[in-house]
């Protein structure tokens, strides 16, 4: 089955990698599902015995992040990639996994991502587009978008809510302002502070659209993200979208249900979610 091997591993044998037995084996009839289910497995279970990446997660990373490259070392979406090797990986991993440093937790407080996304409404915006799926409206012709000068004695919040509270604006930004105050605590070089103009930082807030939480901070958040069906649905769409090669409107919302429902019964385990991708007819066809 080329296209499992084209979706996890961006290549076919002999460049990709080949578990014992398994590309050599035809297809069954029957259960043609079950079969792909069993090499897209195989695939990312040699990856983590031999401590490489599987290049179709990588894949999906860079484009789901859509931040620069850096000039050296590993990206984020390579570091994270192989966290998600790990049998027991799921999407809290991903969104709220411990990452060996103090305050930081899962991808979205990695250095690369924060300076990627500076500002408050940088990261709600990607936050709600690639989290929750939600359609974010440009910004009117005209809006200036340079990050403004600092106010005195004004947090960069405080800033923020009191030039956008014009009707022109406030639509929007109350649509994606909310998650990125979660992440307040990480200045626009993402650094981690507890003042911001001497002022104690305020990460708090309430998504507006679902799951419509309330949290204190990303530390608070992340968590509910990552066991969130609306998340999962959301991750599953775009996941599925990477796979089949195709626009998330070309998505039929049978296959994108079964594929969250999946998801979501497996605890939201990556390799059920890879697992019920590649088992789809459409995937299959």
């Amino acid at each position: 089955m080329n296209r499992v091997v084209r979706f996890l591993d961006e290549s076919s044998p002999p460049g990709g990698v080949q578990p014992p037995g398994v590309f050599f084996l035809p297809p069954p009839s029957q259960d043609l599902a079950n079969w792909a289910g069993t090499l897209a497995t195989a695939i990312l279970d040699q990856h983590f015995v031999n401590g490489t990446e599987a290049p179709g997660l990588v894949r999906f990373l860079t484009a789901w992040l859509n931040i620069p490259t850096p000039d050296a070392g590993l990206s984020a979406a390579h570091t994270w990639s192989i966290r998600l090797l790990d049998p027991s990986a799921t999407l809290t991993t991903l969104l709220a996994g411990p990452t060996g440093e103090p305050h930081r937790i899962g991808i979205l407080t990695d250095p690369q991502v924060l300076t990627a996304l500076p500002s408050i409404s940088n990261r709600g915006r990607w936050m709600s587009q690639k989290l929750l799926c939600s359609a974010i409206p440009d910004p009117p012709p005209g809006v200036n978008l340079a990050p403004p000068i600092p106010m005195p004695g004004l947090t960069r919040r405080e800033q923020l809510q009191s030039l956008t509270r014009v009707a022109a604006c406030s639509s929007c930004h109350q649509l994606m302002d909310p998650p990125g105050f979660s992440l307040e605590h990480f200045d626009a070089m993402g650094n981690y502070r507890d003042l911001d103009n001497g002022k104690p930082v305020d990460s708090s807030g309430t998504l507006v659209n679902p799951p419509m939480l309330t949290f204190a901070s990303f530390d608070d958040l992340a968590p509910n993200l990552g066991v969130s069906c609306a998340v999962a649905q959301c991750f599953a769409k775009l996941v599925m979208s990477d796979a089949y090669g195709v626009s998330l409107a070309s998505i039929t919302a049978e296959e994108a249900n079964h594929v969250a429902n999946a998801f979501a019964n497996s605890d939201f385990s990556i390799r059920e979610l890879v697992r019920a991708i590649v088992g789809t007819p459409s995937f299959l066809q």
